[in-house]
């Protein structure tokens, strides 16, 4: 699998849900990135949980940008 291809995708995801909301359709967070969403996440589901994630990763390191990264990664695994 792609990381480069699955960050596209979560990137995608951020953009059609901060534009249409959490209705935004599986199909249109694909097309907005050109590609399947279905090759790396089993479900929208999933793909929300996943950019819940990201978004949650990039908040606490703008915050808190001295705490370490290892520590940072456990805190917003969950």
């Amino acid at each position: 699998m792609s990381s480069d291809k699955r960050n596209t995708l979560i990137q995608a995801a951020i953009q059609t849900i901060a534009t249409q909301g959490l209705s935004a359709t599986t199909a249109l967070i694909a097309k907005n990135a050109t590609g399947s969403l279905f090759t790396y996440f089993d479900s929208k589901e999933a793909l929300l949980n996943k950019t819940y994630l990201e978004i949650k990763r990039h908040i606490a390191q703008a915050v808190m940008p001295n705490f370490p990264q290892a520590e940072l990664a456990i805190l917003c695994s969950n």
